[in-house]
């Protein structure tokens, strides 16, 4: 019996060049190209608008400043008082005397979209008080503080009453650190 040799046909050769390519690419020279992608986003958080804002309690034991604000990271809040109170500025010397011309309020922090609240007290706001916001980060967002004073100014000695509340924004601290 004799075997007879039939020539491959146009599908077997393509296949048997596909395999003997497959078998030897480790020899065949490659050329390719990486291309790196990246970029920076500096941290920012800051509170836009007016630097500085007024309310007069004269003839009213409520008010609010609302402020924008934005941060594109974690965010935390420093709110601190000057006097720890409504201070009758005729009377700022004295030590505990000075302290019975002095008028304690409440002061709410709060933020609009990110559904933060927080009240303190203006013998707490005379040490620096720092709120971590949590919650991720909010972008932009509509702060607000509401004041409430504890005795109407109205029924304290005459004289003209300050404080200043100092607030910042900045990083979260548990960001920071990471």
């Amino acid at each position: 019996m004799q075997h007879r040799f039939e020539p491959a046909t146009p599908a077997l050769r393509l296949l048997s060049i596909a395999t003997l390519l497959l078998a030897t690419t480790g020899a065949i020279a490659q050329s390719g190209l990486d291309i790196g992608l990246g970029g920076d986003v500096e941290t920012r958080c800051t509170i836009d608008g007016a630097s500085a804002a007024d309310a007069d309690f004269s003839n009213r034991d409520d008010g609010s400043v609302s402020f924008d604000l934005y941060c594109n990271t974690e965010m935390s809040f420093s709110l601190t008082s000057l006097n720890g109170g409504l201070l009758n500025e005729a009377r700022t010397s004295g030590g505990d005397a000075a302290q019975a011309y002095l008028h304690t309020y409440s002061a709410t922090l709060s933020l609009r979209n990110a559904g933060f609240e927080r009240t303190f007290t203006s013998g707490e706001l005379a040490d620096t008080v720092v709120v971590d916001v949590g919650g991720g980060v909010i972008f932009a967002d509509v702060g607000r503080i509401d004041i409430r004073v504890d005795e109407t100014l109205a029924d304290g000695y005459s004289g003209r009453y300050t404080d200043r509340i100092s607030v910042s924004v900045f990083p979260s601290l548990a960001t920071a650190l990471n």
